[in-house]
This record gives C-alpha cells, structure tokens and sequence, in this order.
C-alpha cells in the first residue's frame, strides 16, 4: 500500500514545520496556501528594494532542539542581539521587563506610593476573597492594585483589544502579560532566568533573541525547501472553499486556483486556517449550534504601516509600546537588521490592531499615513520631508481573543472535530491558541510524530 495522503492547510510556521516532518516519515504531503507566499503571519514581503517583516518577530526559546533548527536552517544569516525594548508611558520611557529606576524614578514618586499602597490593599482584600479570577480586569487589580490597574493596565488593554477590560477573560494574560504578581516581578528584574518548569511570557522575554538577516520569513522559505527537497509539495494562491468530511476514509477539499475549483483528496487533514473559516466550509454542515460556538470565537487582525525614511537612526531602541495612539507599536528595522532597506535608507513600521470592517480596516493607505506620520512628527520621532514612501500590509486574523466565556464554545468545537480521527487543529489559527514562532515549530513537529505514531503504514 502507498504512503498516506496528508493535506495541509495553510503554510505558516505549523503547517510548514507538521509537513516537513511528515515528508521526511515518508508521507505523501501536498501544503494549500491561500496567499502567494509561505509564511503566514511570520512572511517577509518584498516590495520594491525593501524587505517588510509582518511583524518583528526576533526569534527566540527555552527548547534546546528548536533553537538548534532555527540555527541550522538559517545559518551564517542569523544576527544576534539583546532584547531592548521601551513602553512611552506618561512621556516618559520605562524599560520592559521594568528596571527598578523605572519604578522607583520613571513612574513618578506619587506613582510609586500610590502603585505600592494600593498593591497592599489588594493583597489584604484578596486573602479574604474565595474563587476562580473571570475577567481580565479582576487579575489586574487582584495582581497589581486598583492603582496600576486604572493608569496602566486597563488604558493600554483597551486600546490595544478595542473592548472593556471586564469582557475579556484572564487567559490572555497568562499569554501576553504573564500571570506575574508584584514581587514575582521584582525578583525578575534582579534575577533573571527560568523560575519553573515551564517559562511564563515575561520570562521569555528576557531570552536571547535571533534574527534572520533578510527578515524573519527567512525561517518559513528554509522550511519550505527542506519540506520541498524531502518531496512534499506546495501550492501558492490556493485558497479552500470547501472540506466535504462526509467519507472518513477520504477527505474531499475543494481548492480555488485562479478562476476555476479543483478536488483534493487526502487521508489526512492538517487544519491551520481560523476555525471559524473551516468550520463554515464545511460539508455536511456541522449544524446550527457547532456554527454559533465558531462564529462567536473572535479574532482580531492587524494593519502594519511601513515607512521609508532617509533617516538611518530613529528610535532608542528596537521597538517602543505606545498609549494614547491609533498605533500600539513602533518598529525600527535597522536595529534587527540592516539589509532590509537601501544603504542610506531606514524602515518604520507602526502596528494598528483592529479588526475587519472598522475605521483603521476600512481607512485608505494614504488616510492611515498621514494619521501615523503626524503623530510620529509630534513625538519627535521623524520629519515629514524624511518619508520616501509608505507601504501597509492587513490580516484579518492575527490575535485570538479570549472573551469572557470563550471556553464553552471552543470546548464545543473542538469536540466536534474529535469525531474525525483523520483531521488535526494545529497553530495560532487553527487551535485558537495564542503562539510565538518557536512554540509553532514544536507542535508542528510534535503533531507529525503522532501521525506518525497512529497512521503511518497502518
């Protein structure tokens, strides 16, 4: 009997690195990729003479083995640096992880008291408080104080997810913040380092960090010839309309390539793309109430602008966190790589978080420019004659976001795909799992060694 058909969908980090592993166990492997690039949300876009990253996204981990790929596959093109990082808070710049002078200087002196104070009494009220944390909101002031929670946590939160603190659930801290509290941070900033068995975010952050030195989808395009050379194959521009699950011998999925439609068929099924999107492409419908858990799993995207600028020096460090602006980040390129722009050139790049169909979605390239660059002239941070041009990339699903009450709906879906044996949720999208790129890696290779286990030859 031949190799089993396995069929990926989508050719981000997972998919690629689930497929690459597979090709080499000797399946017979075909990647589906609705953009005309590999990469997904870790690409590098070329336009013109420049190298745009979706992101940054320094590559960084704990796992001894990624890191030895990620090594190996770049090569002699990876550039190594230490995190640097500020957040613009109160015009002021506070380092991340925070510095003690931060604390005690930065932040203010009233800050200061007033932080620490209210620190205390949320301690005091919360040895006398039973129950599970809901909200977002209830572990910011149970971790830091109703204090830090109204000047920072709450405004940044806010602005970054473009919904009320009380309506998103506590686990996207464990994911971006980082279930710390105030002394477990403290201890951070003197001793750095692993604390348990597994890295919370805010001590991976303080990892060494690499980079590619022709942007960060230098890893995706690697893994995509390895995937290549070991016999799997992919198809750019592809998008899928339709998974019919109704044989479980022998999946059908309907591909769109250019105007017409064509029939893929596979014995297995690697699922990458937003459960949303596949659940409502399937055949036989999964029914009315496994469609309303889906559709109400919300995700939000992002709009990158890129700006050239004749300036070779811009910001003080890597990238800055910003409040009380349409962007939450600023980006200078040349400090992760300067092969990305001309000689005498530089990249900019602001992030908009925001989600499909509202204003910053909906605004024209010209429109979103002109709002970031007046900004950026007002900070100090460039001068309008130093922009040579400007360039945006979109994505509609870039960030899971944990509501309120998320649980029982993914619960509910992902039990309705645990009747198919044959089919796998894997990566950011595809598990509704918030990621970073070595995390991507892993499951990947993890998720093919047990198709491997289960299916190969069986």
């Amino acid at each position: 009997m031949g190799a089993k058909k396995v069929v990926v969908l989508g050719a981000g980090i997972s998919g690629l690195s689930a497929a690459w592993r597979l090709a080499e166990k000797g399946f017979d492997v075909e990647v589906y990729e609705k953009e005309p690039y590999v990469g997904g949300l870790a690409a590098t876009l070329k336009k013109d003479n420049y190298l745009l990253d979706f992101g940054p996204h320094p590559f960084y981990s704990e796992d001894a083995e990624i890191l030895d790929v990620f090594k190996d596959l770049v090569g002699n093109d990876v550039l190594t640096f230490e995190r640097d990082c500020l957040l613009l808070f109160n015009n002021s710049y506070i380092h991340y992880p925070p510095r003690p002078g931060d604390v005690l200087f930065n932040m203010g002196f009233k800050t200061t008291i007033y932080s620490v104070l209210s620190y205390a009494k949320s301690q005091f009220k919360r040895a006398f408080i039973s129950g599970d944390e809901r909200t977002f909101e209830e572990w910011a002031i149970d971790s830091f104080g109703k204090y830090l929670y109204e000047i920072f946590f709450r405004p940044y939160t806010e602005q970054f997810w473009k919904i009320p603190s009380d309506k998103l659930a506590d686990d996207w801290a464990d994911a971006r913040v980082a279930k710390l509290n105030l002394f477990k941070t403290i201890a951070l900033l003197f001793f750095k380092g692993k604390t348990g068995e597994r890295l919370n975010q805010i001590e991976r952050d303080t990892l060494p960090l690499y980079y590619p030195a022709y942007g960060c989808g230098m890893l995706p395009e690697r893994i995509a010839e390895k995937f290549k050379k070991s016999g799997g194959r992919i198809f750019l521009s592809s998008p899928i309309t339709r998974v019919n699950l109704s044989n479980p011998d022998k999946y059908s999925i309907e591909v769109k390539s250019g105007q017409d439609e064509k029939p893929v068929n596979a014995d297995l099924l690697v699922s990458t793309v937003p459960l949303k999107h596949l659940v409502n492409s399937i055949l036989p419908s999964p029914g009315k109430k496994v469609l309303k858990y889906a559709n109400s799993l919300k995700s939000m995207g992002l709009v990158v602008l890129f700006l050239v600028v004749k300036k070779r020096s811009i910001l003080p460090v890597s990238y800055v966190y910003c409040f009380d602006r349409i962007y939450h980040r600023i980006t200078e390129y040349n400090r992760f790589s300067k092969k990305l722009s001309l000689e005498d050139e530089n990249l900019l790049s602001v992030e908009i978080s925001c989600y499909e169909g509202d204003q910053y979605w909906n605004s024209t390239d010209e429109e979103l420019s002109e709002l970031c660059i007046k900004d950026l002239i007002r900070d100090g941070y460039i001068r309008r004659e130093q922009v040579k041009k400007t360039y945006v990339l979109k994505s509609n699903s870039v960030y899971p976001v944990y509501l309120v009450g998320y649980h029982e709906p993914l619960r509910n879906v992902r039990e309705y795909f645990q009747q198919f044996g044959n089919l796998y949720l894997l990566g950011r999208n595809g598990s509704f799992t918030y990621i970073d790129q070595d995390q991507a890696m892993r499951i990947g290779f993890d998720l093919a060694d047990k198709i491997t286990r289960n299916h190969f030859n069986s």
